[in-house]
């Protein structure tokens, strides 16, 4: 015979419960409680779903060019930030790449290295109107997506550019061992940001920044100049995952990554980085890239429709923003 739980012993398990949550939140590891979760429904949805090819080949794959340009959002989103233009920049940094590997006789490396200079160009000039021009954030990145995504228009028109070189599509292709490169790529990307923001002015001065613009100005940070710099990251960091997005593919266009912006910043707040700026949580964004990759890939499985899975990828990312905001309120309270 089982022996009947008493009430006391309910309320303690909800008490531990209720503790366990909220250490999860505040160490910002909520996101892989989560992840875990997502993998569990989608394999009950589909058996397709958990497949040694389909997790790596496919859902982490996938989800690398998301958390590249996700741990760049972050540091920028820690600023009181963000960008729009991140999807607008892979196309046209990708194209531009593509049109000099196959009609201009350019290397590899040479191609690289323009498309990761647009990128830096396109996250200067969103970082000078945010800073030094005091253009809103929403406006001057909402303004930059439609002028590269029309700049790519023009140059690469809306045929894809392929026959690309073999190097490059082994960067979007290619494994070590079992692992695809791209995941060893956002993992390299999300070790150097982790240790800038830990151990470096930069990483630091993003949280001061985000924290209180002002106090940290009167303390002597050149606030402008550092938020410029991140920006001209994020614009780096989204064109190289327009690179490994190109070698994926096997081709660039001046339409590809469509919405990519927002699922970059779905990552980001889906990991617990508050858009209210301070906290720059990068493993947690690499978690959320993980889960909205997790999810895109069972429902499409499933066969649900592109619409339903953009309103619950959209859903989960507004509850979050709502948790985000009770969980302050009720600190405020609290202190």
């Amino acid at each position: 015979m089982t022996p009947r739980r008493s009430p006391k012993d309910d309320k303690r398990a909800t008490r531990l419960a209720g503790s366990l949550l909220r250490l999860l939140v505040r160490r910002g590891q909520l996101i892989w409680l989560m992840v875990a979760v997502a993998v569990v429904a989608m394999s009950l949805i589909s058996p397709h779903f958990l497949t040694v090819e389909n997790l790596f080949t496919n859902v982490l794959r996938q989800s690398a060019v998301v958390g590249i340009v996700s741990v760049g959002m972050t540091l920028v989103i820690a600023t009181r930030g963000f960008d729009l233009s991140v999807g607008s920049n892979i196309a046209l940094s990708s194209s531009i790449m593509a049109l000099l590997l196959t009609e201009s006789g350019a290397t590899v490396i040479e191609g690289i290295a323009v498309a990761l200079a647009i990128g830096a160009a396109i996250g200067a000039t969103n970082g000078v109107l945010v800073a030094k021009i005091r253009v809103p954030p929403f406006i001057a990145t909402l303004g930059m997506l439609s002028i590269a995504r029309g700049l790519a228009l023009v140059f690469a028109g809306t045929t894809p550019v392929d026959l690309l070189p073999q190097s490059l599509l082994d960067l979007g292709r290619g494994k070590v061992g079992f692992l695809p490169l791209p995941v060893l790529f956002l993992a390299g990307t999300w070790l150097v940001a982790a240790y800038l923001v830990k151990h470096t002015r930069f990483g630091r001065y993003a949280l001061a920044i985000g924290s209180n613009e002002e106090g940290a100005r009167l303390s002597g940070v050149k606030v402008d100049s550092y938020r410029i710099a991140h920006y001209v990251v994020l614009g780096v960091l989204t064109a190289a995952a327009g690179v490994v997005l190109t070698g994926r593919l096997g081709a660039a266009q001046a339409t590809m990554a469509v919405g990519l912006e927002f699922q970059a910043i779905a990552a980001v707040v889906v990991g617990g980085t508050s858009l209210f700026g301070g906290e720059a949580k990068l493993a947690g964004s690499v978690g959320g890239a993980i889960l909205v990759g997790v999810l895109r890939n069972g429902l499409l499985l499933r066969s649900v429709d592109t619409n339903w899975i953009n309103i619950i990828i959209g859903a989960v990312m507004v509850a979050s923003v709502a948790f985000d905001g009770l969980r302050r309120i009720r600190a405020g309270r609290l202190s």
